[in-house]
């Protein structure tokens, strides 16, 4: 009976109702990176038109360069926030805090 108990303590870790995810330093770069992408893209302007840049444009392999990212640890981050929503929450919450500063 007390194998079965912690057998399942894995799947019970990490479940703390309100429990903050901690961001690394990708995280970070990665909402330094997107705020950028979304200032340039027009998104965050309210009469310019959005003009998104294309992954595979020069554009943004060098958007991400600014960034200190690379598109594997782009790519692998985006399935990274696609398994752990908690944590893509996190990111969009920087990415808002850094567009609230540009506005300023």
């Amino acid at each position: 009976m007390a194998a079965g108990a912690l057998l399942a303590l894995p799947f019970f870790a990490g479940c703390g109702v309100g429990e903050k995810t901690s961001l690394d330093m990708i995280d970070r770069r990665f909402a330094s990176f997107y705020s950028d992408y979304l200032i340039r893209s027009g998104v965050t302007a309210e009469d310019d038109p959005v003009v998104l840049l294309r992954p595979d444009s020069d554009a943004f392999v060098t958007l991400l360069g600014r960034h200190s990212l690379t598109p594997y640890e782009f790519n692998c981050r985006m399935t990274r926030y696609r398994q752990q929503p908690e944590r893509w929450n996190e990111v969009l919450l920087l990415v808002r805090k850094n567009l609230q500063k540009e506005k300023t």
